[in-house]
């Protein structure tokens, strides 16, 4: 499910990264250096939007990294056998388990 969100975020800052509307709509802002008038990226839109691209692609995965975390620190916390060198143990936590010296 992760993966799937992840995808899905990745897909959709691509479409808006990529969209010849973004390149005219900051042409408008920055100049005729980003984009011909009809959308066409110049070379230095490709290198903006790119560097766009990764920042918001960072930023969104800055946002569901979390979110999986915590769900994996609840499934963990419910999940009560523990699995020590192959051997299951139910009921006990790994630091009643463990010898001193490894903890």
């Amino acid at each position: 499910m992760y993966m799937t969100k992840s995808l899905i975020i990745l897909i959709i800052c691509f479409i808006i990264a990529a969209n010849p509307a973004v390149f005219r709509a900051t042409r408008g802002v920055l100049g005729s250096w980003i984009a011909s008038p009809e959308g066409t990226a110049k070379l230095g839109g490709l290198v903006l939007h790119a560097i766009v691209f990764v920042a918001i692609v960072k930023l969104a995965k800055h946002v569901v990294s979390p979110m999986h975390a915590d769900r994996s620190m609840i499934h963990a916390a419910d999940n009560k056998t523990h699995s020590v060198g192959g051997l299951n143990i139910s009921g006990q936590t790994t630091a009643d388990i463990a010898p001193a010296s490894y903890m």
